[in-house]
């Protein structure tokens, strides 16, 4: 796995194996919104020696964590949006929102860098692109910066969503 990237711009990894027995692997966008080939801003499952690497899901532009769901391995994957997407710099916005996406299977694609959280179009990249080309998140946040979203379910096999300060 010696040549994954290596830009530290979204380049911290939670790394996990799967029920199928294959290790998942999250690969950042290098910049706050950009336009790059994969692996970037993906999900990648591979082999643990790294072969038969493949993408998982696209369009998760930094994932600090992911979990199986207990009874149906379905993987759920947190996604750190990006900083003020507003045209106009002066502007501070909170958008787009932190996001927990739901990807129960291979090839699904979650917006990055085309939309965001569902419902917002991306004013560099967006352009031609419908919420519908999109999986949905299950839950957004209001972004903060420094802060990162993780989550678990518990006993009863319940989403238990909570604010991590590292």
């Amino acid at each position: 796995m010696d040549d994954l990237p290596t830009e530290r711009h979204h380049g911290w990894k939670f790394i996990a194996f799967g029920p199928d027995g294959k290790l998942y692997v999250p690969v950042g966008a290098p910049c706050n919104v950009c336009e790059e080939p994969d692996p970037f801003a993906t999900v990648l499952h591979m082999n643990a020696d790294g072969s038969e690497r493949e993408v998982y899901a696209r369009g998760i532009r930094n994932s600090v964590g992911f979990d199986r769901h207990p009874r149906t391995s379905e993987l759920w994957i947190t996604d750190n949006g990006s900083d003020n997407i507003s045209p106009d710099p002066a502007i501070i916005d909170n958008l787009p929102s932190c996001e927990l996406n739901h990807a129960p299977e291979p090839g699904m694609h979650l917006g990055y860098p085309y939309y965001h959280q569902g419902d917002t179009s991306d004013p560099e990249f967006g352009a031609g692109c419908f919420a519908d080309k999109f999986m949905t998140p299950m839950l957004r946040k209001i972004s903060v910066i420094g802060y990162s979203n993780r989550f678990t379910f518990d006993s009863e096999c319940r989403l238990a969503a909570s604010l991590y300060i590292p």
